[in-house]
């Protein structure tokens, strides 16, 4: 499921179980919808055999560790519905994000496309089709330098070594930037939930951390869970992160401190969000003018080279 379809299937959740009906009776009525009638059917058998909602969820492997930790959470505290309305908002900030990032980088390419397929039209009738091709040719070259250039906005190395993720996320401005708030925004959210949700500092910590798909933040928050869990304080042991952006440590180590983490992970949620659309609203002035310079300088060689023998004739008389 994607984001938006969890967000769609936590809010019907919420609703059912908001509204007094059992978890058997709530699964039931949820799976009327066929896009996860074979995710509530398996998970009412579960609880039929006097499994947990937890427990029964947890098999299902589109369903994550935090999803999981709220909804046990949710079934310790009797407050199933608002972990699932929690789940609800989370995904639907996620998918909005999402929608956000597809809107701001969709143009340029489309515009670039539009250029290409004018160029290659033009060239036909005036050199014939050779002409064409090896404008394509310079066309599509001219498309992966521009790719290049995006690339670091749409795509992140989430199956790789940590090393290489490491090296995403210390890439220079706007990309190192936008990367750490892209894979950082998840990681807040699902923290500021679980602490919300009655889970400790550190327990909120190693489920957050488990949660988020990046293996190098899973790899540098171990040795901070690590010492939570022996009893260091929240200050000492966030010292050991090298990834963990100094904005959410000061987040974390004040808003602990103060008794108000929620508050304060709620504002650099709202602050990676500002900013992440600040740079995105960049993003397609910047591939603009790229492709306008590279489109133009194509144009101008192939102006060039079909002039020449126009000029070599003139010469020669």
């Amino acid at each position: 499921m994607n984001a938006s379809k969890k967000a769609r299937f936590y809010a019907q959740l919420a609703d059912a179980f908001s509204a007094g009906l059992s978890a058997t009776a709530a699964l039931d009525l949820v799976g009327g919808n066929p896009n996860f009638s074979l995710i509530c059917r398996r998970v009412r058998e579960a609880v039929g055999r006097g499994e947990s909602l937890a427990v029964a969820f947890r098999r299902e492997p589109e369903i994550s560790v935090f999803d999981v930790e709220l909804i046990a959470v949710g079934e310790k505290s009797g407050t199933v519905d608002r972990q699932f309305r929690a789940l609800e908002e989370r995904y639907e900030n996620v998918w909005r994000m999402t929608l956000s990032i597809a809107s701001h980088l969709a143009g340029p390419p489309l515009w670039y496309l539009l250029v290409l397929g004018l160029a290659v039209m033009l060239a036909i009738p005036a050199k014939g089709i050779g002409l064409a091709i090896h404008l394509l040719m310079d066309l599509g070259l001219a498309a992966l330098v521009l790719g290049g250039f995006v690339l670091p906005f749409v795509y992140f190395p989430y199956g790789s070594r940590p090393t290489l993720q490491k090296s995403f996320l210390r890439l220079p401005f706007p990309y190192g930037a936008y990367v750490r708030m892209k894979i950082f925004y998840p990681f807040v959210n699902a923290l500021r939930h679980l602490f919300r949700a009655g889970l400790t500092i550190g327990q909120a910590l190693e489920v957050a951390a488990a949660s988020t798909d990046a293996e190098a933040v899973k790899s540098d928050l171990k040795p901070v869970v690590a010492q939570l869990v022996n009893g260091w304080s929240v200050e000492r042991s966030l010292v050991l992160s090298d990834l963990l952006p100094e904005d959410i440590q000061d987040a974390i180590r004040i808003g602990h401190s103060v008794g108000k983490l929620e508050e304060t992970l709620a504002r650099i949620e709202e602050q990676y969000v500002f900013r992440m659309k600040e740079i995105l609203r960049q993003v397609p002035f910047w591939v603009s003018a790229i492709a306008l310079i590279l489109i133009m300088a194509i144009i101008v060689y192939y102006i060039f080279v079909m002039l020449a023998p126009v000029l070599t004739f003139y010469q020669g008389i």
